[in-house]
Parts: structure tokens; sequence; C-alpha cells
């Protein structure tokens, strides 16, 4: 469902019960049983603390804002939840090796639903016909939002062997630390095909047609109506300048969505 759908609602669910650490991620995310006190319904969600390494308000933003944009591309990411953290929840856990981190996490966090039977996909692995066709819509989707970190050593990206789900976006969005930063941005540069080249998808779908149709209407709709709902929804705490950045870089792409689709051609010859 799209954020702009009448529909939509962003859940807030308090944290109840800590389950475990994944101490796979580089920000070793927590699954913890959280309630949405609006319905009454309890989740088991993967929770992205803020006061781990990497992550930050802004970063929380990101990741909210890259699921957003997903929806909107019809790409399949991980359910996004806002996850409240408060300081008896944190006593709880105290003398636990995450409890500074709890400490640091009061507050809002970005969350996920934590999503079943989806394994991540082994790199090396050939993607099957229904993975492939979901696969070309997340390289765009990468190459759109400038993330740069959906690679070999860190897939993030899950199958359950119908369909690709994706997750992990805080390190999206890249272009807002770029010191020279590029003032084209639906025209690639040299400098970008650094990390273009570390997308390990990309020579899974690299000579397929790029579906233009699909990928320029998916670009086109993110328009004002779907900025100002993300910016209603992301909460104000996150907020800061770099938002309004990444809503002025990408517009610029939207508004030249047929040249940056040349643009990239180039890539899948």
């Amino acid at each position: 469902m799209r954020i702009t759908d009448d529909a939509y609602r962003l859940p807030t669910l308090k944290a109840l019960r800590f389950n475990k650490i994944l101490e796979t991620g580089a920000n070793k995310p927590g699954i913890i049983n959280a309630r949405d006190l609006s319905i009454r319904q309890s989740y088991d969600s993967v929770v992205k603390f803020r006061g781990a390494e990497r992550m930050s308000p802004e970063a929380c933003a990101r990741e909210l804002l890259a699921a957003f944009i997903a929806k909107h591309m019809g790409i399949r990411v991980v359910e996004p939840v806002l996850v409240e953290i408060v300081h008896d929840f944190v006593e709880t856990e105290r003398g636990q090796p995450h409890f500074q981190t709890l400490s640091k996490s009061i507050g809002l966090n970005y969350g996920s639903i934590y999503l079943p039977n989806y394994d991540t996909i082994p790199v090396f692995q050939p993607l099957n016909d229904y993975e492939l066709t979901h696969a070309q819509k997340v390289v765009l989707f990468d190459l759109f939002i400038q993330n740069c970190d959906r690679r070999h050593e860190k897939p993030n990206i899950m199958s359950n062997g119908q369909e690709l789900v994706i997750y992990d976006h805080e390190l999206a969005f890249s272009f807002v630390h770029d010191i020279f930063r590029n003032k084209r941005p639906f025209e690639l540069r040299e400098a970008d095909k650094s990390w273009i080249d570390s997308l390990f998808l990309l020579p899974k779908i690299k000579k397929l047609p790029i579906p233009e149709a699909y990928f320029i209407e998916a670009l086109e709709s993110l328009d004002n109506i779907f900025w100002d709902k993300a910016f209603e929804l992301i909460p104000q705490e996150w907020q800061t300048q770099q938002l309004q950045e990444i809503r002025t870089y990408l517009t610029e792409i939207v508004n030249n969505a047929s040249l940056f689709t040349q643009s990239i051609k180039t890539l899948f010859i």
C-alpha cells in the first residue's frame, strides 16, 4: 500500500519484551515484541536502535523514506513501523550487553514487522524467473536513491522463492555526503561507477531490457503529494535539512525521468 492511499497508516508500537539481538547486522538490531495500542495488536519487530552504531535521527529518517519510496514504486520492502522505547522497558534489560544502546535509544526508533519464512539470498546463486522480475525493480530503485549498500558482503534482500523483499537503507541517499555533489543528478558520472559496480544484483539482470515505461511512471508518481505525506509521517525529531536536500535532489531526477533512464541504460549493455 502506498503512503498516499487513504487507508495507509504508519503504526507506532510500544516496546514490551526484548527477544534477541541480531548479531549479523552492523548496527546489531534487535527483535522486540511491541504492541500497537490503537488496535491492541502485538508484533515481533526488528528494531534498529537509534543509539546504535551508524544509526542517528537522520539515519532513521533515511530508512523510513527509502521504505516509503519502495512502496510507492511497487517494490516489496519490510513493513515500516515506529517503535517507542521507554525508560521502564530499558530497565528490564539492565545488565545485558545491549543495555547502553537501549539507554541511548529512548523515544522513537525505526523498526519493521518481522517477516518469517524468508531467507537472505545466496549472492552467487542464480535467481529464478519470479525473482528476476523483482530484482530489476530493486536495481532501478537502488540507482535512483543512490543506495550503495546492497553488496555481495551485505545483500540486504530476502526471498521466499516467489518474491524479493528489501531492507536496510540507513546508508541510502549517499549523495548527501558527497563533497562535490552531482549538479545534474539525472546523468551518471564516471565517479558513480565505483558504487554502482558494488551492486550485487546488477550482473544478474544486466542483459534484460529495462522496463522503461514502469520506471518512468514510478519516478513521476513521486510528486509533491508523495513528498508532503512522507514529511508528515516522518517524526519531527528525525527531520533535519538533509531531508529537504534529498527531496530536492531526487525531484531533479524525477523532473528528468526520461534522461535518467537513458543515462542508466549504459549499465545494461
